[in-house]
């Protein structure tokens, strides 16, 4: 079942699906080392690199297990951050969720404010079942990503020790779960 990202806008943000012309802000982003030592994958290294990515996610899309925006601070205006549903199981009513920002952009709010309309339009019936989980797992040093989802009233469930091999280490990664609140009351009326 294909799916596809719906245009969603915030006081100040446009998201849309990213397409072909995002590669060059692409790789302004995901080169940047600041932006991927906590997102556990190694920067791109040329624009090709983010056609690649470009045709990985379109793939996931197709088959309905991965969703792709762009955040961007108007419509048709440079990406400047993303945001993925990624693992969408529909048998089990959940999905994982990752997000990247430029650091140019960082400290303004702005992923908070980009996730919480995903997350309603996830909760409200945007991938057409009724989504009762969305987990994400973070970097044990990635503070400020920490505190997005605290504020987003993420549960942490806890430190996954040495989940993923990266750089010549071991990295632990913390999980974090939001349950829907619509499903939420219902289930406690």
């Amino acid at each position: 079942m294909s799916v596809t990202s719906p245009v969603l806008e915030t006081e100040r943000l446009w998201l849309d699906p990213v397409v072909d012309d995002d590669a060059p802000a692409m790789l302004g982003i995901y080169a940047d080392w600041r932006v991927m030592r906590l997102f556990g994958q190694d920067p791109f290294v040329d624009l090709e690199h983010a056609r690649s990515c470009l045709d990985i996610q379109r793939d996931l899309q197709q088959s309905g297990i991965g969703l792709w925006w762009a955040l961007r601070r108007e419509k048709g205006g440079e990406m400047i951050g993303a945001v993925n549903l990624d693992g969408i199981n529909r048998q089990w009513h959940n999905t994982g969720i990752s997000y990247l920002l430029a650091e140019s952009q960082r400290g303004q709010g702005l992923m908070g404010e980009a996730l919480a309309v995903v997350l309603a339009w996830c909760f409200a019936g945007g991938l057409g079942c009724p989504i009762r989980r969305v987990q994400a797992l973070v970097f044990a040093e990635n503070l400020a990503s920490r505190r997005v989802l605290e504020k987003l009233d993420f549960a942490f469930e806890g430190r996954r020790r040495d989940l993923m091999y990266w750089l010549g280490r071991y990295w632990d990664l913390d999980a974090f779960s939001l349950l829907n609140p619509l499903l939420e009351r219902a289930a406690d009326a």
